[in-house]
């Protein structure tokens, strides 16, 4: 029987390449890729080109989303509050 958790098991297993992962927001690069780009690094004293870049960074379109989205559900909280919306 093919349940949700089984099925949360299945993708959270699956390879970092593949298109599902890739699409759950995974970087797509395995552990050995990683290795063998620092290897590069270290023996030619320049990162590899291809390096995954740090996508930590803020991006303002999404921080300007955000705060939207929690001034709405802010202003959403006050009504149900108020009793205006049942």
């Amino acid at each position: 029987m093919l349940t949700l958790r089984r099925i949360g098991v299945f993708l959270r297993h699956l390879p970092p390449d593949c298109a599902v992962a890739r699409a759950e927001g995974s970087p797509g690069w395995t552990n050995a890729d990683v290795l063998l780009m620092d290897l590069y690094g270290a023996s030619t004293g320049v990162q590899h080109p291809l390096y995954p870049k740090d996508s930590k960074g803020v991006d303002p379109e999404r921080e300007k989303a955000l705060r939207s989205a929690k001034a709405r559900a802010r202003e959403r909280q006050r009504a149900i509050d108020a009793g205006e919306i049942t």
